[in-house]
């Protein structure tokens, strides 16, 4: 077996739904089934789905509060006074900023804009900028994708006489701030049919109200925030990104095609997932590690050389940032392994001078490495205080734990997966404890393993280019409409190589009759080792097209693996790495030597204090601990009696692996003229020492000599005194047959060639017929259907005949 690294959950699909869909649209079943996981049930929703049309834009006016909104910013422009832009630092807030620059470019007007600074200043309206705006002569300040909580400063803006105009899409307090104008979709008296918009996409419906059309030239900004921000890809939100990348692959935004350029994307198709991995990124960097001040700047440039400089600017700090992030999260992870008890349930790591900004990128590697809540702290010495983000994984109501522990927080906000906190540098410990006591109680063994939702399961026959090249139609995917994932079952694993320069990845075909499959497996290189040739192979992935050298073929990008049966590594005849040494040294694996030599070759390649080994030299003898799921035979059995009781003895064996280091004198009879030449110097010595006196003159192996020695015994050929062989006087004539040790050796020897020559397929075969209890080819030690070879292959004569 090979165990997938996540949980495959099936999505649960009404059949009855899809085949109304596919008659009604006239669609294929696989995509159908695709629309309706997505929600989409009638023909009319998977058209409005399919099309994206600015005709399915909502009135701006039915958000609460754009009318004042709208009647404030006019009567400003109309007087000429002075308005601030205030925004924030991430890729939302830069976007939003630079969306109503934009729109009060077209309204014939330029304005100010403010960002805070994360490391002075903090997130959100803060009390010195209102009052700095004040001092400047600002008589409107507007919020872009912040403001919803700022209940004291929109008070102290109204006393210092300064307008406030709140547009956001963050969750609202109970009490609202009270400003001229609040503009959420999300609060209570708001009834707008889309409440998921980003703080972007609030700012794209006011430069509509405002501009009294669609402002097309807008979408690619809106786009940008949308698709960073992790808002539902779903509504306006989906009609935003299509639209904007579209704008984007027309490469006309300056700021855009820098960005574009530096990210190595200037001659792709932008996709959602270049913007959440190579332009965001570069956008964040900004207000993670300075001021967010140069994003805007790019966002809203209009010379190609400034924003070239602005781009290379970004990209450099971005750089900056992921060299941050790898150092800081290794230095948590080496933490969290010091102490892995602290940290059985729920990660909590902090420490003195990790940067703040980027700290929620660390929590999130935390959970890739652990596959835990994590929560990532930095201590300041000054204020005592340890300021940090948190993450947090399926089943784990973040923002609900926190707000149970908030008698140790300073401070917190967030939602169920993520959360920024600060607690007293001194409570960080408690903290640790406390959190981990509750992920104990609500989460389950179950919820510690990642889950993979599988949308649609097929065969590899089911994968055809006619639909594969259908699902691009669903883009842009993302949160509310994630990439499809298919689970590909029935597959014959046909090539399994790893490739790359690291060899970090692997190349994949699986087939099933005459279909076939190419697949590609990022990061999964180590795998190789542990998929054995010719399995069926189980597959979840993404279905994609892909073009080489004009040759158009489906591709499956696999994101996990399984092999459900018992797996065979048929490893006779090859060297085995010191890697893979390493890697079946394991508390599951159980090594088996028949020939107690070969034991201590063995130890030469693997720890004893890590590897559990027996040397097995009969039935009464088998000693299986519990917990073992790989055999690994060293060398072959001896008798095969012995070899299927460990097979039997193994309840959940799921892969075994045979070496095939065997010495062939352990096994084979000697030939009849190897013991005339041994007993012939015997005769003319009449007496020696010991055995090893006879090895040189006989020209025959220490185990052969040995052998050869004990059947002479008992046959009456010898005696032994201690170490010393005598040749007795006369002894009666009798064959070699007659010997049981002779007898027991032939048996040994077939049993040898019968693993030296069966396949892989028959090793398999057998193994899975002794644990079923079906008669098996492998039982008894029979030779008349095998034709003895020596070690260079070549056929040799019955062994037997008299001495």
């Amino acid at each position: 077996m090979y165990h997938p690294k996540t949980r495959w959950i099936q999505s649960q699909i009404d059949e009855q739904r899809v085949e109304e869909l596919v008659r009604e649209a006239g669609i294929h079943p696989m995509i159908a089934r695709i629309l309706v996981l997505r929600g989409l049930n009638s023909q009319e929703q998977v058209a409005r789905f399919l099309r994206v049309s600015t005709d399915d834009f909502h009135d701006p006016y039915h958000l609460h509060g754009m009318g004042k909104a709208v009647t404030r910013i006019r009567r400003a422009l109309e007087d000429k006074e002075k308005i601030w832009i205030y925004g924030d630092y991430d890729a939302d807030g830069v976007s939003s900023t630079s969306v109503m620059i934009e729109t009060f470019r077209l309204l014939g007007q330029e304005v100010d804009y403010y960002i805070p600074n994360r490391f002075t200043e903090g997130y959100g309206l803060n009390r010195q900028a209102v009052e700095l705006a004040a001092k400047r002569g600002v008589s409107l300040i507007i919020t872009v994708d912040t403001g919803i909580t700022a209940v004291e400063e929109t008070e102290l803006a109204r006393t210092l006489g300064v307008d406030l105009i709140i547009t956001d899409h963050h969750e609202p307090p109970p009490v609202l701030p009270d400003a001229l104008a609040v503009v959420n979709p999300k609060q209570p008296d708001c009834h707008y049919p889309h409440d998921t918009l980003a703080g972007v996409g609030v700012a794209f419906k006011l430069a509509h109200a405002l501009l009294g059309r669609l402002p097309h030239e807008l979408l690619q900004l809106a786009a940008l925030g949308t698709i960073a921000d992790l808002v539902p890809l779903v509504g306006e939100n989906r009609i935003i990104a299509a639209l904007g990348l579209k704008q984007m692959n027309e490469r006309r935004h300056v700021g855009l095609n820098a960005l574009l350029d530096v990210a190595g994307l200037a001659d792709r198709q932008v996709t959602a997932g270049h913007i959440g991995f190579a332009i965001g990124p570069r956008i964040n960097a900004s207000g993670r590690l300075d001021t967010a001040n140069p994003a805007v700047e790019l966002l809203t440039s209009r010379d190609p050389e400034r924003a070239r400089t602005l781009a290379q600017q970004l990209d450099k700090l971005n750089l900056e940032r992921q060299k941050l992030v790898d150092a800081i999260t290794a230095e948590a992870i080496s933490a969290v392994m010091a102490d892995e008890g602290e940290h059985r349930y729920a990660v909590v790591v902090a420490s003195a001078g990790w940067n703040v900004g980027v700290l929620g990128i660390v929590a999130s590697r935390l959970v890739e490495r652990f596959y835990r809540p994590a929560v990532v702290l930095s201590v300041d010495a000054a204020t005592g205080e340890a300021k940090g983000s948190a993450r947090s994984i399926d089943g784990f109501n973040l923002y609900r734990a926190l707000s149970e522990l908030k008698q140790w927080l300073i401070h917190f906000g967030g939602h169920e997966m993520a959360a920024g906190l600060t607690v007293a540098a001194r409570d960080v410990a408690q903290f640790r404890k406390e959190l981990n006591a509750i992920a104990s109680t609500w989460l389950t063994d179950d919820d510690y393993i990642p889950a993979t939702r599988v949308d649609v399961t097929c065969s590899v026959e089911d994968v055809k280019m006619d639909w594969v090249e259908q699902l691009p139609l669903l883009e842009p995917f993302g949160v509310g409409n994630r990439t499809p994932l298919f689970r590909v079952t029935g597959g014959k694993l046909q090539e399994l190589r790893q490739i790359g320069r690291d060899r970090h990845h692997l190349k994949l075909s699986l087939a099933k009759g005459a279909a076939k499959l190419s697949a590609v497996a990022f990061q999964m290189g180590e795998a190789a080792g542990e998929i054995a040739p010719g399995v069926n192979l189980e597959a979840v992935g993404e279905l994609q097209t892909n073009e080489w050298n004009g040759n158009r073929t489906v591709q499956l990008l696999v994101k996990d693996l399984s092999v459900p049966h018992l797996q065979v590594f048929d490893w006779r005849g090859k060297t085995v790495s010191d890697e893979m040494w390493r890697r079946l040294e394991q508390r599951e694996v159980l090594f088996v030597c028949f020939d107690e030599q070969n034991v201590s070759w063995l130890h030469r390649h693997v720890s004893p204090e890590a590897a559990s080994v027996q040397c097995v030299q009969g039935v009464d003898r088998v000693a299986v601990k519990s917990g073992v799921r790989h055999l690994i035979f060293v060398d072959f059995p001896f008798d095969v009696a012995c070899y299927h009781h460990l097979i039997q003895s193994v309840p959940d064996l799921e892969r075994v692996y045979f070496l095939g280091h065997a010495d062939e004198a352990a096994y084979m009879v000697p030939k009849r003229h190897e013991f005339k030449r041994l007993y012939a110097l015997l005769h003319r010595y009449k007496k020696v020492q010991n055995e090893h006196a006879l090895i040189q003159p006989s020209r025959l192996s220490p185990r052969a000599v040995s052998f050869m020695l004990e059947v002479f015994h008992e046959l009456g050929f010898i005696e032994r005194s201690g170490d010393e062989i005598r040749l007795k006087p006369n002894p009666v004539r009798r064959a070699l047959e007659t010997s049981t040790a002779f007898q027991n050796r032939k048996k040994r020897e077939a049993v040898y060639q019968k693993f030296y020559y069966a396949t892989s397929r028959e090793l398999w075969e057998d193994i899975v017929k002794v644990r079923h209890g079906e008669p098996n080819s492998f039982s008894g030690g029979d030779t008349h259907e095998l034709k003895r070879k020596d070690s260079h292959h070549r056929e040799l004569s019955s062994t037997g005949g008299a001495f």
